[in-house]
């Protein structure tokens, strides 16, 4: 799924009811078409947006993980850059006004065993290790607001 089609997808699946919370992860396939700032500039955009729907609503980001390499025949460094810059701008606008961030602090590329050999996919390892921060985040976004644990 590509960012431009976030917006719509969202709205539609919170039509019956407004979520409390919204967890993303996507962002990462539009480095490839597009530049960092205008990938972070629609970002910002329709989480604004978003907002306003459902104004109740805590956005959980989860910060874009490094790749080997990328779809594209890009320079993978380059693209990291990139991933870098849209994480820190994201992050701090969704800390300030919109929610909390998801961070994935033991993905590297240097960790082969987390990527399959396309460099792009996970292993069952890397992708465990994705989910466990998704839970751990989320457990500590729920806790902290008051939510009864299991």
């Amino acid at each position: 799924m590509r960012w431009r089609e976030f917006l719509g997808v969202a709205m539609a699946a919170a039509r019956s009811v407004p979520p409390d919370f919204l967890m993303i992860h996507l962002g990462g396939n539009d480095l490839t078409k597009q530049t960092g700032k205008s990938l972070i500039l629609e970002i910002l955009r329709d989480l604004a947006t978003w907002k306003a729907q459902f104004p109740d609503c805590r956005v959980l980001w989860s910060t874009l993980i490094p790749r080997q390499t990328w779809w594209a025949d890009c320079d993978p460094q380059k693209l990291n850059r990139s991933r870098k810059g849209v994480n820190q701008e994201v992050c701090r606008a969704v800390c300030r006004e919109f929610g909390a961030v998801l961070g994935h602090p033991e993905f590297n590329v240097r960790r082969t065993e987390l990527y399959r050999p396309d460099g792009v996919h996970l292993t069952d390892v890397g992708t465990e290790l994705f989910l466990r921060d998704l839970r751990r985040g989320l457990a500590a976004e729920l806790e902290a607001c008051g939510w009864p644990g299991p």
